[in-house]
């Protein structure tokens, strides 16, 4: 029903010239809000497809990102 989303990151290899991380979900509705978990912020579907969601690790090898999307009415 697309109502729900999860998407894991792992950085294995840290990086100082690549600050920020822009990550592409697939299969969710495009029509559809989503809202991050985590933060309480709100995306359309086709953004989070088509842009994606930038985020931030930092420059340290081994971090992760768990995030976790589900649909608004």
């Amino acid at each position: 029903d697309k109502n729900f989303a999860f998407a894991t990151y792992l950085q294995i290899y840290g990086t100082s010239h690549c600050p920020h991380v822009f990550l592409k979900l697939r299969g969710l509705d495009e029509n559809k809000r989503y809202r991050l978990e985590e933060t309480g912020e709100i995306y359309y579907g086709k953004t989070l497809m088509s842009a994606g969601i930038r985020f931030s690790l930092g420059s340290n090898s081994g971090k992760s990102k768990i995030m976790i999307f589900r649909a608004v009415e």
